[in-house]
């Protein structure tokens, strides 16, 4: 196991030894099994990760930081920007992407801030691409950052986030997934599949996570932002939108899934919705087992769903507890178990105009939640649930004082 320092092309002598003798980053199977690869800023293009599985023993990608400063040639210049790069494609398993920082703002969503950028991350099994126990994390993924486009200017997008078929055990953490039509992540097939602390905006499709005809299994959607994720495509305007997370069809019979501690702001009125979260059913004969909904703020999604806007369609063990509802034009939640859901008549939040949707010390909101236990007993803060008494509910906890976050839960600097 070695960790060698790259650049878009060699320096020095080309070793990788230190920064002053950069490696060109290896591409396809160039790469080593065990080893850390140290990137400066610079652009790599696309990438395709092939390098031969041999157990579980990763590759790591890493960019350079200040952790680095002790490395002969270091300078906090080779760390400033991002390393950017095209398309990432993932033939083989257990890969670790790690851009290290990004801009811990409100909305997470400043592109510059991510230390890796790349328009978007491909496994399709049917491809024989396989990217199991892979992680992303720090990184900005999709097309640029477009707003209110015209009919064709996204006609290219397409997916950014593409795990199709078989996909195990993939993780996003603290990723910006943007600017896609069909779906920002297209996920039918994948078990076990996990997005935390990611922004999610800019989608023209009828899904923000999609799994048609397929569906998936054992998902945990936790602590993201949904902004504007789901919106008429205007390439086909007769569209509308199905749900920002959906998995439906014939046969399909999502189990497993968790989504808690998430926000969902959709502030554009289009062609309608069925759902925001629809898990089984929208007409299809597939139910859903075993999926709980916690702890979620749904804030000013102005479009009446046809049908609830947490929907656990038939099946056994479905919950849905503790989720907040303002400004919505629908608030109905369907599940096996349905307790503590608050639609909130008077603004709750500490600043809706900018987007903090934490609560404020006297709301409705505040101590009419249930204690659901781990591990959804802290919010995106790393604040405890229940620490004066009683559960809240939406995605934040109220605190008036310092959050205890749990050990490795990482804290947002928001406050």
């Amino acid at each position: 196991m070695a960790t060698l320092y790259c650049g878009p092309s060699t320096t020095g002598n080309g070793s990788g030894s230190n920064f002053s003798n950069l490696l060109a980053l290896p591409n396809t199977t160039g790469f080593t099994r065990g080893n850390t690869y140290i990137v400066v800023d610079g652009s790599y293009g696309s990438k395709t990760l092939s390098t031969a599985n041999s157990g579980s023993t990763t590759i790591t990608i890493k960019k350079a930081s200040a952790a680095d400063s002790a490395v002969t040639g270091y300078s906090s210049a080779l760390h400033a920007g991002q390393a950017t790069f095209g398309g990432i494609t993932v033939q083989t398993t257990y890969w670790v992407m790690n851009g290290v920082t990004r801009t811990e703002s409100n909305l997470w969503g400043a592109p510059s801030g991510y230390g890796f950028r790349a328009s978007g991350v491909t496994a399709n099994s049917l491809s024989g691409q396989q990217a199991n126990y892979s992680e992303f994390s720090y990184m900005d993924l999709g097309a640029t950052w477009a707003t209110n486009p015209s009919a064709g200017t996204i006609a290219g997008y397409g997916p950014v986030v593409y795990l199709v078929y078989n996909q195990t055990g993939v993780k996003f953490s603290r990723c910006a997934i943007h600017n896609a039509t069909s779906a920002l992540v297209m996920a039918h097939g994948t078990n076990g599949l996990t997005l935390e602390y990611c922004h999610l905006a800019n989608g023209w499709g009828k899904e923000a996570i999609a799994g048609p005809n397929v569906g998936f299994n054992n998902m945990v959607v936790r602590y993201c932002r949904f902004w504007n994720s789901t919106q008429t495509d205007p390439n086909d305007p007769t569209t509308g939108q199905t749900a920002e997370i959906g998995a439906f069809g014939i046969d399909v019979n999502p189990t497993g899934n968790l989504i808690y501690g998430n926000w969902f702001r959709n502030s554009i009125s289009d062609q309608g919705r069925n759902s925001c979260i629809a898990l089984g059913g929208l007409g299809f004969n597939g139910v859903a087992s075993n999926c709980k909904v916690f702890n979620n703020t749904f804030a000013q999604i102005p479009d009446t769903s046809v049908y609830p806007m947490i929907y656990l369609y038939n099946g056994s063990g479905n919950e849905a507890r503790n989720n907040l509802f303002y400004g919505c034009g629908s608030t109905g939640v369907t599940a096996n178990s349905v307790s503590n859901n608050v639609t909130a008549s008077v603004n709750p939040f500490v600043d809706y105009a900018t987007l903090d949707l934490r609560i404020t010390a006297s709301n409705q909101a505040r101590n009419v939640g249930t204690n659901v236990g781990a591990p959804y007993n802290y919010d995106p803060l790393g604040v405890l649930r229940g620490g004066d008494g009683t559960w809240d509910v939406g995605a934040y906890e109220y605190d008036s004082g310092t959050p205890t976050p749990p050990i490795g839960t990482p804290v947002l600097s928001v406050r």
